[in-house]
């Protein structure tokens, strides 16, 4: 039985999950303080751990433009990720590290790109333009969202759950990039991120949405790059502290930055909620995913107190107990909380690939 080796290249750490066909999980690592000065190590690490050595290796690549998953990676596709690097940065570059040095390990193997990109191929035109000169969007300047691997994978699951094979839902991945999906009938019609990675949401170091003449003035004024505002913006920055655990802790305190921190975070969060709500006739769910939404009760109950014109209404002790229907029988919207699992998406958009 032929197995593959899965890896989900992240800003900060790498997660690695390998597989049978029948997509029973062999092994599974968890990698934090993973970047591109230390990929090649920790990869060549990961690989003295791995008791099995793959038939194919499957790569996750966050922004594929208007590429389609799977992406077969021979010489030509090594050249299109190569490219694609240069428009996403803080992603791209690390994994295209890790799909080099894995393709000079591994000439032999089958290797594939899974894109975030392409799930959300089905947002309207008018959604996805921006208001700049059309022969931009015509080079493909435009919105393309991320998270879609789990955003995919969550609408599965809620498929399953629901009995329903096209649902309305909106769908929070929070973690230390967040974004908000508007999926109607199964498909994505909106999405927070935009071009790049950084819009949308208040995140982890990313700022999200932000004022375009401002972007010009700090660049003018103080000279910043954009490392400032893939590592140096978000909560990190206006909290002073790069962990989310202590940024809860000290909101609790009463800590004045803190609470701004939060309070922003939440409110942004609440905005999209409100924005996407309009687009439904009906809405089957609320889902929370990523590690701060699978996590963290009091982020949920926040946003869910901040909606509450909308008829939302959560149970606390589900909710402290991170069930997957927080919400009580009187909210008029349902609300889920769903661990998502990118790797065993990313492995059945290999195996159901049509030939």
């Amino acid at each position: 039985m032929r197995t593959y080796l899965v890896l989900n290249y992240g800003s900060s750490s790498l997660k690695a999950a390998l597989y049978k066909q029948d997509i029973s999980l062999i092994e599974k690592y968890t990698i934090s303080d993973f970047n591109i000065s230390n990929t090649e190590q920790i990869l060549q690490n990961l690989l003295s751990r791995i008791n099995i050595l793959p038939d194919v290796i499957i790569h996750r690549v966050v922004h594929g433009m208007d590429y389609k998953s799977p992406f077969l990676i021979d010489e030509n596709g090594l050249n299109i990720l190569r490219f694609l690097a240069e428009i996403n940065p803080l992603h791209n570059k690390i994994s295209l590290k890790g799909i080099e040095f894995l393709m000079k390990r591994f000439p032999e193997k089958t290797h594939y790109a899974v894109f975030d990109t392409d799930f959300h191929s089905t947002i309207p035109e008018y959604a996805r333009v921006y208001g700049i000169d059309i022969d931009f969007y015509k080079q493909g300047l435009k919105k393309y969202g991320f998270h879609g691997i789990s955003y995919s994978y969550v609408l599965r699951k809620m498929c399953e759950l629901l009995s329903k094979n096209s649902p309305n839902l909106i769908i929070l991945h929070l973690g230390s990039g967040c974004s908000i999906c508007a999926i109607k009938e199964g498909k994505s019609i909106d999405t927070s991120m935009g071009f790049s990675p950084l819009e949308g949401l208040i995140m982890q170091t990313r700022p999200g949405d932000i004022d375009p003449g401002l972007v010009l003035y700090l660049l003018k004024s103080h000279k910043i790059n954009e490392e400032y505002f893939y590592f140096n913006s978000g909560l990190v920055s206006l909290a002073k502290i790069n962990n989310f655990k202590e940024l809860e802790k000290r909101y609790l305190s009463n800590e004045d930055l803190s609470i701004l921190a939060m309070e922003a975070f939440v409110y942004r969060i609440a905005k999209y909620i409100g924005s996407y709500y309009i687009l439904f006739d009906s809405i089957d769910g609320i889902v929370f995913t990523g590690g701060i939404g699978e996590n963290s009760s009091l982020i949920r109950n926040m946003v869910c107190e901040k909606t509450k014109p909308l008829g939302i209404e959560i149970d606390p002790q589900k909710n402290q107990n991170n069930e997957i229907l927080i919400s009580s029988s009187k909210s008029k919207i349902p609300v889920y909380v769903i661990k998502t699992n990118e790797e065993e998406e990313m492995l059945l958009k290999v195996l159901n690939m049509k030939n």
